[in-house]
């Protein structure tokens, strides 16, 4: 299982912890990989000058030991090349090691004990320190009981603070009101000056108009009527006409028929004739 992980503006991989070693091979092999649990600082040096985090880390991994190299730290007077600063989880195998170089030795940082029994101040202006207590030190007061800045505020009765709350309130509507009633009527002149006459002529005229449409619209329905009774009329005509004429066709037909038969029998009679003739010839002869 692989997820990713985000802190601010970087993006990170998150694995159990079992898979943590094989992924990091996979995705940074140069990078070194420190495994879980409480890093310790320690000194290893001297290094030769030019000797970066990249060729260290290598050199310290052929000794079996995991560490990452921070920064280099300035040596003592007198001494060969630098002392680099490196972190790991687990100890060195050994404090000495043999370089091309010469020997290198491996230190434990000391640790520097934070002070924490002295006290922090805190940092405000001189009247926000006395106001919260002399020194520095708190107080157990409440220093706004002794520097209220409402203190002396002395609030009025109940029912003639609302009366005079309600008598503002109910002015400043009447006058809110008559400033947008002024403002509407500023805009729409011409609707406040509108004559009766006016309106009862406009009205007359949508009447008359109306009234025409009206009448052009019964026309219509008029002509329409005619023409479709028009067009049923013409249709009727027009299939009996076409029913006589198929009428007379079928006639027609079966007359030539019966003619086209006749002709068929005389010949047939004709044919008879002539093939009953022909033995007689044959016996004369």
């Amino acid at each position: 299982m692989v997820g990713i992980a985000r802190v601010n503006d970087r993006y990170g991989l998150r694995v159990r912890t079992a898979q943590a070693a094989a992924l990091h091979k996979a995705i940074r092999p140069d990078a070194v990989y420190l495994s879980n649990g409480a890093g310790q600082n320690y000194m290893v040096g001297p290094i030769p000058y030019g000797t970066d985090r990249k060729a260290l880390s290598k050199a310290l991994s052929l000794s079996d030991w995991e560490a990452k190299p921070l920064q280099p730290v300035s040596a003592l007077t007198g001494e060969r090349g630098v002392m680099w600063s490196v972190v790991a989880v687990c100890e060195p195998p050994t404090n000495i090691l043999s370089m091309s170089h010469g020997d290198v030795v491996i230190t434990k940082s000391k640790d520097v004990a934070q002070d924490v029994s002295k006290a922090m101040k805190p940092v405000a202006a001189p009247s926000t320190i006395s106001l919260c207590g002399a020194g520095g030190k708190a107080s157990r007061e409440d220093p706004w009981v002794k520097a209220d800045p409402w203190g002396q505020y002395v609030p009025t009765s109940g029912s003639t603070a609302q009366r005079v709350g309600l008598t503002a309130a109910a002015e400043s509507i009447h006058q809110l009101e008559s400033k947008i009633e002024s403002a509407v009527l500023a805009k729409l002149p011409q609707v406040v000056a509108m004559d009766q006459d006016d309106v009862s002529e406009r009205v007359q005229q949508l009447e008359t108009r109306f009234n025409q449409m009206a009448q052009r619209q019964q026309q219509l329905e008029t002509v329409v009527h005619d023409q479709g009774a028009q067009q049923t009329a013409q249709l009727s005509q027009m299939q009996s006409q076409l029913n006589a004429q198929g009428q007379q066709l079928a006639g027609h037909m079966d007359a030539q028929q019966q003619h086209i038969q006749n002709m068929f029998d005389s010949q047939m009679a004709q044919i008879r004739g002539l093939l009953a003739k022909r033995p007689r010839d044959n016996d004369h002869e």
